[in-house]
């Protein structure tokens, strides 16, 4: 996760907490989806909100929703068709009606509307209801699409033929099926597209831009959230940019096809190696790189750079061990190829550096790492070729040199794969980490330091998001396990019971408590942030955001607290009730 930059809320009190990267990663592909209405295009005007509706229920259970429909024209009426049908995305990551189904998770079948047919006079509205009806053999989920759309009106007397334009507003369900699910989001292609190689490009984004393309396919059976980060180094191996990789809504359905796209302008000429990096939920980024070059001239590339990608797993995703001072330790991760060729791997060690995500990330070449137990770390083998469906186990063999305090040590073991053509590998390589995190001796504690905790509102929404960014000074990983709660402030009251005056005290009484975890270790000299959404609404009145953070060890708690006030129009900002 890139760093976010989030505006206080206690500039404007309606914020984003750390932009459009924490927040907005977080709810966008949902919320901003849900709340965002949509007009029709031509002829009357009606909005229909939320343009996507997200439920979740077991096998066998009956679920409801409801979509609002407004006709904003001030003077005709309208009348409105609405039907439901399969649900397709594109490579662009939207969304279409998909009137044959999507196969397995064609959730179409499952939907009933409470009516089809409707009118809606000039400034009326209407809520449009639907059951879903989940199948007992239902798969881990659905998807379908509903339609709404204008009807045209009756031919005039006299006129033998017409056409009518009747436009439609796509409201996408998805449904989440049961407990068990499997995620699986792969890289099948990344492509270099210079201007001048491809009119498209020219004509889309202008003559002097090159488009970075990388096509995800999602192999599991629930839908993802993907966040795409397009990472350029140069020969020297230290990076050139780094840029967020689009990928439409975000959002990618089981066995959809999504290119993620970022587009630079005037690179300068040398040679580059371009790294993809796809967070989508699971524990591991999916990872995949590609060297290229852009040539002296002013057109930079002549040609289309690209190749497919290969499908490979490791495990365990993690290594941990304790390994007493001046002492040697073996471990081994298994590698199999998924792919359909055969592929080349080789196996080696990196400093181990987790983002403010708590994702794996690389170092820059020659960047030193304190707590790195990288140059003392070996693997075998280090090279090898696997044909499709064979597996090979590979050792990890940390040996402690003398002299080591006690203390975390870390090393990423990054797994590269490529397919094997004619006898020599192709430039695109696949990646995959194993984390290697060691505990040497005994007495080393993580020490952690609330930095900072920013609000905001979730957009669409009166509900507050709060994120922390939580530093660990110690010489060892650990995990955070605290709490936020939403406060409310209770002003004090005397009340008359005969000859009694009742007086109660202001107080802060509790509305909702939310978990704040890390969820994977915090490393030695990093930064984690972690958000947690609050349920509750707001309404007017004055609160408190109290955070707790206990140290690992219970040594003491982190604690701080923000006050905010909402007046009667909604507007929120930071307050106390005493100010």
């Amino acid at each position: 996760m890139a760093r976010k930059t989030m505006e206080k809320g206690r500039n404007h009190g309606i914020t984003t907490p750390r932009g459009l990267a924490a927040l907005a990663a977080v709810f966008a592909a949902a919320v901003c989806l849900m709340t965002a209405p949509e007009v029709f295009a031509q002829g009357p005007s009606v909005t229909v909100s939320p343009l996507l509706v997200q439920l979740s229920g077991e096998r066998g259970s009956t679920l409801s929703f409801d979509v609002t429909l407004v006709n904003e024209h001030y003077s005709e009426s309208v009348d409105i068709r609405a039907f439901v049908t399969g649900l397709r995305e594109t490579r662009r990551g939207s969304y279409e009606p998909a009137p044959d189904g999507i196969g397995r998770f064609d959730a179409s079948s499952w939907i009933e509307l409470e009516r089809q047919e409707l009118t809606l006079r000039p400034g009326d509205w209407t809520r449009l209801a639907g059951q879903v009806r989940v199948p007992r053999d239902a798969p881990p989920s659905g998807f379908a699409a509903l339609v709404i759309e204008a009807v045209p009106p009756d031919r005039p007397a006299g006129i033998p033929l017409a056409v009518h334009f009747s436009p439609q507003i796509v409201v996408a369900v998805e449904i989440t099926v049961g407990r068990q699910h499997r995620q699986l989001l792969e890289i099948s292609e990344l492509r270099v597209v210079p201007a001048s190689a491809s009119a498209d490009v020219a004509a889309r984004f202008g003559q002097d831009t090159t488009m970075f393309a990388a096509t995800l396919t999602n192999a599991g059976d629930i839908h993802v959230a993907a966040r795409g980060e397009l990472i350029l180094r140069g020969r020297d191996g230290r990076r050139v940019r780094s840029v967020p990789l689009g990928s439409g809504r975000g959002v990618i359905i089981p066995g959809a096809t999504v290119d993620a796209v970022s587009v630079l302008r005037a690179l300068p000429p040398g040679d580059y190696e371009m790294e993809v990096r796809v967070h989508y939920g699971a524990g591991r980024p999916v990872v995949a790189r590609m060297p290229f070059s852009i040539a002296g001239d002013t057109n930079g590339q002549a040609t289309v750079i690209g190749g497919r990608t290969v499908l490979f797993h490791t495990a365990p995703s993690q290594i941990l061990l304790e390994i007493p001072r001046h002492g040697h330790r073996t471990a081994s991760i298994t590698v199999r190829n998924d792919d359909n060729v055969d592929v080349a791997f080789s196996v080696s060690v990196a400093h181990l550096l987790h983002d403010e995500g708590g994702q794996p990330v690389l170092a820059d070449r020659g960047e030193q790492r304190p707590y790195s137990a990288a140059p003392w770390t070996t693997v075998r083998p280090a090279q090898f070729t696997l044909r499709p469906g064979q597996r090979r186990n590979v050792l990890v063999s940390f040996r402690v040199p003398e002299g080591q305090p006690a203390g975390g040590r870390y090393a990423l073991i990054r797994v590269q794969g490529r397919p094997v053509a004619g006898g020599e590998s192709e430039s695109v390589v696949s990646e995959s980490y194993v984390e290697a995190m060691l505990t040497l001796g005994q007495g080393a504690v993580p020490e952690f330091v609330l930095e900072e905790v920013e609000w905001g509102l979730i957009p669409g929404t009166n509900r507050l998001g709060v994120g922390m960014t939580l530093f660990n000074g110690g010489s060892v990983h650990g995990e955070v396990a605290g709490f936020a709660t939403l406060q409310r402030y209770v002003p004090r009251t005397e009340e008359e019971v005969g000859d009694l005056i009742i007086v109660r005290e202001a107080q802060w009484e509790a509305v909702e408590r939310q978990n704040v975890r890390t969820g994977t270790p915090v490393l030695p000299a990093n930064r984690r942030f972690v958000l947690v959404e609050f349920d509750s609404g707001l309404q007017p009145g004055w609160y408190r955001i109290a955070v707790d953070i206990p140290q690992p060890d219970g040594s003491s708690v982190l604690r701080q607290q923000i006050g905010i006030r909402v007046d009667d129009s909604g507007r929120v900002q930071e307050g106390h009730p005493d100010d």
